[in-house]
Parts: C-alpha cells; structure tokens; sequence
C-alpha cells in the first residue's frame, strides 16, 4: 500500500494499526514524513469490505475519514456492495421503514448497523437482518433534519460496505396562512457520484539526492589547510548524510597530513554545499610531490552518490640548504652575499649564459629559502622588477654548478 499524509510526520517508530487484527503489517518503508510504502498479509478470515486505519507517530495520531482506506474482497473478486434501499426519500418530520439490498455481505443479526454519515436530524432504530444480503430499518427524520443526500454505511464487524448519496430527505409540506410571506423553493445541490471503492494510487517515483564531490583533484601546499567541497543535488526532499575519510597514498597520514573522517548531514529543505576543512603538515625534507585521498562513502537516505573520490597532491616547497657546499676560490670572479640571493646585473648575467667557461661565485652563507620579491609557483622563485625575468632555479645551477 502506498500511503499519504497531510501535516504527519511519518518516521520508523509509526505504528500502523488496521481495524481487524486479520490484517497485519509485515515491513514499512519511510519516503517522507507524509509518505510512506506499506506491506501487509490479509488473512483469509478477513471481513470484506472497507477497513479504516490508524497510524501513531510519537504523541501524533492519524486517522482516516472516509469509508475507509483498505477494501478487503473474497477470492471471486466480487466486492461487497449496496443494491438499492427502498424507499430512497421521505420528507422531515417522518418516521419509515428502510428495505436494504445487497450482494456479497454477510449481515448478522444485532451485530450489523446502519448509519448515515451525515445524519443530521436522523434517528436509526435497531436493525433487523433478513439474511446475509438483506435487512430492514426503521428510521426518524425529525421536523428540523436538513434537506439534501445522505451516505449510508452498514457495518458487520470489519465488513463495511457503503453506498453514497443513498437517500434523500426532502421538505415537510408547507400550509399557508393568511398574510404569510411566499416560500422560496429550495435549491438541492447533488454531491458528485463518488465510487465506492477506493481507486488504486500508482507509486510515484521520488527522484533521489546526488551527493558528490565538486572536484576530482586538487593542489595543497605544506602548512596550510585544503578545503574540499561536497554538493547535493537533484532532490532535497528528506534528511540525507554521507560519510568520509582521507587515504593514505604517497603522502602519510601524521607525517603530510592530519587524518580527517566524520560525518556530512543535510536536512530535509537543505541544497547548500558543505565543506571539509584537511590540515596539510610541514617537513624539513627535500622529496617529491606527494598525493593521498578524500572519499566519500555510505550514503543514507533518499541519495545515491556521483563523485566519490578526490586525490589532493602536496607540492613540495622545501629548498636544499645549501650552508656546507662551497665551491673552490680561485683567481675568477668572486661576488659574496650576507643572507642575500646573489645579486647580479643584466651584464653580469648575460655573460654568465653566454661564456664558454662562466666565471665560478661563491656565498660566505647559504641563500635563503624564501625568495624576496616573488612569486610561488610550486617550488621555484620568480624575480619581480628584473629586467632579466629568469627564475631561481636557474640562477642558482649557475652559480652551483658543482652541486647540481
């Protein structure tokens, strides 16, 4: 059974409670808090007819109030029904009897009743049942019952069957008296012919949540912090989670980077993206670009996953102290610096390039590791306000040539 509310709010703990317990409810499956897919077992000693249900939610209770939601049949398919009822009207002020026909019920005798669902100014007498398909009522329609249709139910334990618009209470005759205003005639409204039987729903298909990742690489640099987005998409209807975790690849959990793992919700209405915040560690190492991976597993709720894994890459921005390396004076050009990259003119390193033999330069300390004036690109220093637009890198197997 496909089953839907208005204002509920359906979760795991509803208790589902039909009218007969030959019906039992064998599983459920919450969609929404206003929708939910039911299955059950009819026992074969089932009362047919209409069968009302109740659901609890908590300190919330749900009925239904109409004929009721479930129609129970035998095994010919034929369902239990009201023929006709004789005679089908009579005026307020009036007391009659009612001759009730039917096919595939099952009267008994003070246990069937008949009621009117809207039966004002209607008073039921006990009913007396001719047989399985056929009883007999007296009724009272008082002076002031109003006009129109009536709805009439007969009820035999879980049996109910029902037949709309069944009878009709019209006017008390009206005596004129001298001077009385005129009457204006009353206007009757039919009800609709509504079936007796509840149509069938079709299952609606509730189109699930995308939960992905934005992006399937990124870069990260030593002592900083990588943020990583995760988006929802398609459908927000109900609460959805997704967790994750970072792997291990060829940067090392607590050596590159701080593990990190937990738990992303998103609320029922909820479309914004969430972020996760990894810590990138720093060493004193001169190694590799170094990769490991954030993934996102177990999705629960009305989701399924899109991009699952991003592999973020450490550039390594560590530069080889260069104190203990020292290149042999000689009697060829010889620039020093103090704690100072080496310093040279456009002349200066134009020649460098273009001689046969370039002059050898030594330091008195190492250069820095932080290039003043630049900017980073991965681990190599570019020179700002140079007319010679060369890069660190480059500069310095000039001037180290026996180190590298």
């Amino acid at each position: 059974m496909l089953i839907y509310g208005q204002k509920t709010n359906f979760n795991e703990n509803s208790i589902l409670d039909f009218d007969y317990d030959t019906i039992i409810v064998v599983d459920k499956v919450i969609k929404s808090p206003t929708f939910m897919t039911v299955f059950i077992d009819i026992n074969k000693d089932s009362f047919k007819g209409f069968h009302n249900l109740t659901i609890t939610t908590d300190e919330e209770t749900a009925n239904d109030d109409s004929i009721g939601l479930l129609l129970v049949r035998d095994d010919s398919s034929q369902p239990a029904t009201i023929n006709n009822i004789v005679p089908a009207e009579s005026k307020q002020d009036s007391e009659l009897t009612l001759t009730i026909s039917s096919s595939n019920t099952n009267f008994i005798d003070g246990i069937t009743e008949i009621t009117f669902l809207n039966d004002n100014g209607i008073e039921v007498l006990p009913v007396e049942v001719i047989n399985k398909t056929q009883a007999t009522v007296t009724i009272k329609i008082a002076a002031n019952a109003s006009k129109g249709k009536r709805d009439i139910y007969i009820t035999t334990g879980g049996e109910i069957v029902a037949l709309l618009n069944a009878f009709t209470v019209t006017a008390s005759p009206v005596i004129d008296e001298p001077n009385a205003p005129p009457t204006v005639p009353d206007v009757e409204v039919d009800k609709p012919n509504i079936p007796t039987s509840i149509p069938e729903l079709e299952e609606t298909e509730i189109t699930p949540s995308i939960i992905e990742l934005t992006e399937k690489t990124k870069i990260a640099f030593e002592t900083t912090e990588v943020i990583i987005v995760v988006k929802r998409t398609e459908n927000t209807v109900d609460q959805v989670t997704v967790k994750f975790t970072t792997l291990n690849g060829s940067a090392k959990a607590g050596e590159d980077f701080i593990i990190t793992n937990g738990t992303l919700t998103w609320e029922d209405g909820d479309s914004k993206d969430k972020e996760i915040t990894i810590s990138i560690l720093a060493d004193e190492n001169i190694e590799e670009d170094e990769t490991f991976t954030l993934k996102l597993t177990d999705v629960t709720g009305n989701a399924s996953l899109g991009l699952t894994a991003i592999e973020i890459t450490i550039l390594d921005d560590d530069i080889e102290d260069d104190s203990t390396s020292k290149i042999p004076e000689d009697d060829s050009t010889e620039i020093e610096s103090e704690d100072k990259p080496v310093e040279l003119s456009k002349d200066e390193f134009a020649n460098i390039l273009t001689t046969t033999e370039p002059p050898k330069i030594t330091t008195t300390s190492s250069l820095p590791k932080k290039c003043p004036d630049r900017s980073e690109i991965h681990t190599y220093c570019t020179f700002q306000n140079r007319e010679v637009g060369d890069t660190y890198l480059l500069l310095k197997m000039l001037v180290y040539p026996m180190q590298l």
